[in-house]
């Protein structure tokens, strides 16, 4: 299933909120079940969302709601939630792909200089999609815990 990406709107807003709370009602998010949802994802962390990162969205045909968001800043992807509905068919991946290929080009045109392996690509996952990131040839760093690299 082929994917339709397109930049993050603030008017996009309630439907990444809906990925973010499907995913927290499938306990797939790393947070307290102690902290209510809305104290992590007010409007003030969508909003922040789109000054601070570069937020794509992803659209499956016949669907005009996204079923997928990421997002990356210079060289790490930041953010990476599949509707669990969507999970097991390639979206996440696909997204994964974009989001590489974009900080990739970001690195190579700000001329970024990178300094090691371990400052390629980073990422910082989710305890439950470590797997995920481990079978997309992303490993661990020596020097921070759950930090993931891969080598571009």
């Amino acid at each position: 299933m082929k994917i339709t990406i397109k930049p993050f709107k603030l008017e996009n807003e309630s439907d990444c909120e809906n990925i973010l709370r499907e995913c927290d009602d499938h306990d797939l998010l790393d947070m307290p079940n102690s902290v209510p949802f809305e104290k992590i994802y007010s409007s003030n962390y969508f909003k922040n969302l789109k000054e601070k990162f570069n937020v794509f969205l992803g659209y499956v045909p016949g669907n005009s709601k996204p079923v997928v968001f990421g997002g990356y800043s210079l060289n790490q992807i930041t953010h990476l939630f599949v509707n669990p509905n969507y999970q097991e068919k390639g979206i996440g991946k696909q997204m994964l792909s974009y989001l590489e290929e974009s900080v990739v080009k970001y690195i190579e045109s700000n001329k970024l200089k990178i300094k090691s392996l371990e400052e390629k690509i980073k990422v910082n996952p989710e305890t439950n999609a470590i797997s995920y990131y481990l079978s997309k040839g992303y490993k661990f760093t020596k020097s921070m815990d759950k930090i993931m690299y891969k080598p571009i």
